[in-house]
C-alpha cells in the first residue's frame, strides 16, 4: 500500500486500475494499509480525471474509519477538498461524526 500511495500522482491511470484491490486492502488491513489508501486516494482527487472516481470512495472511507482516524483523514481529504465537493464531503463527515457519537 506504500508502493501505491507513493505513485498515485506519477502513475495515476495504474492506481486507479487496481482501486478495487486497493480498497479492499484498506479495509482489511492495519491501521498504516488504511492510510496509505486514504493517501492514495486524496492524491488521485488532485488529478480532475479520477476526482469523480474516487469522491464516493473517499466518502465512505470518512463513513467507515475508525473514530480515531477521522480527524486525520478529514484532514487530508480537506487538503485537496474543491468547492464543487466541499458540501457534499461535509455532510457525510457530520453524517459520520454524529453516527459514532
Amino acid at each position: 500500500m506504500c508502493a501505491m500511495d507513493a505513485i498515485a500522482e506519477t502513475r495515476p491511470k495504474a492506481v486507479v486500475a487496481a482501486l478495487p484491490e486497493v480498497m479492499a486492502a484498506g479495509d482489511k488491513g492495519s491501521v498504516i494499509t488504511r492510510d496509505h489508501a486514504v493517501k492514495a486516494t486524496v492524491k488521485l482527487a488532485v488529478n480532475k480525471a479520477y476526482a469523480r472516481t474516487v469522491l464516493p470512495l473517499r466518502h465512505e472511507q470518512l463513513r467507515t474509519c475508525p473514530v480515531n482516524q477521522l480527524p486525520m483523514y478529514a484532514e487530508l481529504v480537506a487538503s485537496i477538498q474543491s468547492v464543487q465537493h466541499a458540501k457534499e464531503t461535509i455532510d457525510r463527515f457530520l453524517e459520520t461524526s454524529v453516527a459514532t457519537c
